[in-house]
Order: structure tokens, then sequence, then C-alpha cells
């Protein structure tokens, strides 16, 4: 298990803007258990909103710095998405820590039943 831990419950939420283009907003909560400081970066995801084709993040790399036992929060939006869906919502995602000896990478996964309003 990493040290860093994405966590897909509900202290990672996602919404719909509804104001000008059309776009999904993630807060994703991401804990440290090891001892010592981490910085996590989001690097990449896929949002797959329930009958809407899929949709990147922003282009970019979102990071935060988290200290031993508390946890940091990341706020990634997508790029236009062609629809609005309100029901059920899938999103892949790539993160990386740094420790000494080097860069990790980790793949996870969140599901949400429903999308509500930003």
């Amino acid at each position: 298990t990493p040290p860093v831990v994405f966590n897909s419950d509900n202290s990672s939420v996602v919404c719909k803007v509804t104001k000008g283009e059309k776009k999904y907003r993630f807060t994703l909560s991401f804990t440290n258990t090891g001892t010592v400081a981490y910085t996590v970066c989001v690097g990449g995801a896929t949002a797959t909103p329930n009958g809407c084709p899929a949709v990147s993040a922003a282009p970019g790399t979102y990071c935060c710095t988290i200290a031993p036992g508390k946890t940091c929060k990341i706020t990634v939006t997508t790029v236009k998405a062609t629809c609005a869906a309100q029901g059920a919502m899938y999103l892949a995602l790539t993160y990386t820590y740094t420790d000494a000896t080097g860069t990790h990478t980790v793949s996870a996964a969140a599901s949400w039943p429903a999308v509500n309003p930003c």
C-alpha cells in the first residue's frame, strides 16, 4: 500500500459547473499514512459522466504537500464537455508522490451516484 492514499469516499466530491462552458469539477482527497511529508500530484484524469462521452482533466499538474497523518485536497476541472449529465460519474486518475527513492505513480478510481451543480 502506498503511503499516499486517494480517498474515494465522501471526502472526494464532484460537481457540474453550471455557468459558462459545460465542465465538471472534482475535489480529490488524499491522506498521508506515512511518517514523512509527501508531495502528491494529479497528472491525469478521465471523467465518464452517465450517458456522455469521457472528458479529460484540463491540462496541467495539480499538487499539494501532505504532512504525516494529514489529508490534503486537490481541485481539478475538466476541459469542456459535450454534455452535462447529472447521473452517475466515474473517474479514473493517475497520481504521483515523491520520496527518497524517487517518484511513484499510482492509478486510482472513484464513482459517484449523482452529480450536483457547483
